[in-house]
């Protein structure tokens, strides 16, 4: 009794700390202003709570969770120091450290009403008809609640159908301003995303098959933008594929996306069905019958423990896709590193399976044997058994190869940047000839890096060879010719070494790469990079004029020179003839 005692006790304390949990993460995703972040974790409660049947429970840990975040995040939204920009760090201080205590004191009074619910849960279970009448009361607050919006929406100034209309427009529109980061942010519906998708299929049309290359986005779409909004990512894994990789790298991850989801429902059945064999496709003139069906083993049905662990895996999963359509987030890997750890369970976790052959023989569909089934026959062929066996095998090893070659591939440009900077700090001692042992290592690692081969120049062109060190910068350019940093690169170099023809020519590439570095919005803003860019074209253009009026002076010169040659060879042939009619006497 005394051990079963205390492991109810442990049972309810471990509840318990869902409360305090959920709270801290919903004020989270609240003062971080990320509608797309709720709205994700929005879709995930939704299916959570039509997949998972513990629907009750999971409404109790939010609504608590939800009322002691919301009080917390109203304080905050009231404090002038804490919700509004350009606050003095010392009035922002003091308001956080009171913000911190509130955070505290919410956290143990969820751990202790966690506690309570567990205890009294525990105790005296709700019965059936009070859980009945918990969800239908629920279901009722939900359907007023969307009423009460869908009214307020009616009543307004715009009307329904303008205020929906409305709301796409400032949507979709790719001009739309900027929300700042104050709580207002929640509630607008206007976001840069536009502007971005835009971008990212405009560098989608210029390379609809293959896109501009792994990350292009980040280089390619600077031909497009009309304002200056420095972002590397299209903050939508769909567009950003399509810039990025074309048709082919999307219909890829579309294939990858299609066998997870396989492998993940056979390790799931989310809403007690499943598909049938692959096989049955294959037997339609026979009467087969793809499709999804629902479980007919008792069994599979069951909510076990590990059911509703992977059921909930697979919620975080949709969760991170659906953030991951609107938002960078495989970008991030404290996401994207649980979101596939997740994945990864679920698709290795293998098919659930009824403890019956009979059940197995009902499901198939074909002539009673599903070979999806990691079931073994009493009567089965040995021989099918390893062959089956020996090529999960070889599909396995062959993912750890992949799975190493990826990884090398990603570790790569981190030891070759590891390589750039030591190279960089040797250049800045006057070690030369390490410095340069490092450049080579650095592009050695990366052969696609144009950062690796500047480092390279200015090694090479520290230990003088001006000439090496330009061929240097043209092999960047011609590495990545779309690039505007390696056309500018080389056009400040050719300035610098009195090159301003080529220069001109360099920068014009640069800006016509990136018109938006010169705009007179970034000038006016004051940014550097815009104003040195300016003032290197100017410069270049002036040197250009100053070498045309000194060769157009030279020009002038010697044709002076020349006439006054001519003039003086007439002059001279003219007193020759001269003399010959009119001898001396």
């Amino acid at each position: 009794m005394l051990p079963r005692l205390r492991s109810d006790l442990l049972d309810a304390l471990l509840r318990a700390l869902a409360y305090p949990a959920m709270g801290l993460l919903l004020l989270t995703l609240v003062l971080a202003y990320s509608r797309g972040a709720l709205v994700a974790l929005a879709i995930g409660v939704a299916l959570w709570l039509c997949v998972v049947p513990l629907r009750l429970r999971g409404a109790a840990l939010l609504i608590v969770g939800a009322v002691a975040a919301g009080a917390v995040a109203a304080w905050d939204f009231s404090t002038h120091a804490l919700s509004s920009e350009g606050v003095a760090l010392a009035e922002r201080d003091t308001a956080g450290h009171q913000l911190g205590a509130l955070i505290v004191a919410m956290l143990l009074l969820l751990t202790v009403v966690g506690v309570g619910v567990g205890f009294l849960t525990g105790r005296r279970p709700p019965s059936l008809l009070a859980r009945r009448r918990a969800g239908a009361t629920l279901l009722a607050a939900t359907a007023l609640v969307v009423l009460a919006f869908v009214g307020a929406l009616a009543v307004s100034h715009r009307g329904l159908t303008g205020s929906v209309s409305h709301a796409v427009d400032a949507l979709t529109n790719p001009n739309a301003k900027t929300p700042p980061n104050t709580p207002g942010r929640l509630t607008a519906v206007a976001s840069v995303r536009a502007r971005y998708w835009k971008e990212a299929l405009q560098v989608f049309s210029a390379n609809p098959l293959f896109g501009a290359g792994a990350e292009g986005y980040a280089t390619a779409h600077l031909r497009y933008e009309t304002q200056t909004i420095d972002v590397r990512h299209a903050h939508g894994f769909i567009v950003q594929t399509l810039a990025d990789l074309g048709l082919v790298g999307l219909l890829l991850a579309l294939a990858l996306l299609g066998s997870w989801m396989a492998a993940a429902g056979r390790a799931t059945h989310p809403f007690n069905r499943r598909w049938t064999s692959w096989r049955a496709w294959l037997t339609l003139h026979s009467g087969g019958r793809p499709g999804w069906r629902r479980l007919q083993e008792r069994e599979l049905t069951r909510y076990t423990p590990e059911r509703i662990g992977l059921l909930s895996m697979l919620c975080l999963v949709v969760v991170f896709g659906a953030h991951s359509f609107i938002d960078w987030t495989w970008y991030v890997p404290g996401d994207a590193c649980v979101a596939l750890l997740c994945a990864g369970w679920l698709a290795g976790r293998g098919p659930l399976v009824g403890g019956s052959d009979a059940s197995i023989h009902a499901f198939a569909g074909l002539d009673g044997s599903d070979l999806d089934q990691t079931v073994v026959q009493p009567n089965g062929n040995r021989r099918r058994r390893h062959a089956s066996n020996g090529i999960r095998l070889a599909l396995a090893g062959a993912a750890i190869v992949a799975a190493l070659l990826a990884a090398w591939s990603q570790w790569q440009p981190v030891r070759s940047k590891e390589a750039r900077q030591n190279a960089e700090s040797l250049l800045d001692e006057n070690h030369l000839p390490a410095a340069t042992a490092a450049a080579q290592s650095a592009i050695s690692r990366d052969p696609l890096s144009a950062e690796s081969l500047f480092t390279f120049a200015s090694v090479q062109q520290a230990a003088g060879h001006p000439s090496l060190a330009r061929e240097t910068l043209a092999k960047a350019v011609k590495l990545q010719p779309s690039n505007p940093q390696t056309w500018l690169v080389l056009g400040r170099y050719d300035l610098a070494e009195g090159r301003p023809r080529d220069a001109v020519h360099e920068l014009e590439a640069a800006i016509y790469l990136d018109p938006e570095s010169i705009s007179p919005e970034a000038i006016a803003a004051g940014e550097r990079e815009a104003i040195q860019i300016h003032n290197d074209y100017i410069q270049a253009l002036e040197a250009v004029r100053s070498q045309s009026a000194r060769r157009e002076a030279a020009a002038r010169r010697r044709a002076a020179l020349k006439s006054a040659r001519e003039s003086r060879a007439r002059a001279t042939a003219g007193g020759r003839r001269a003399g010959r009619r009119h001898p001396a006497r």
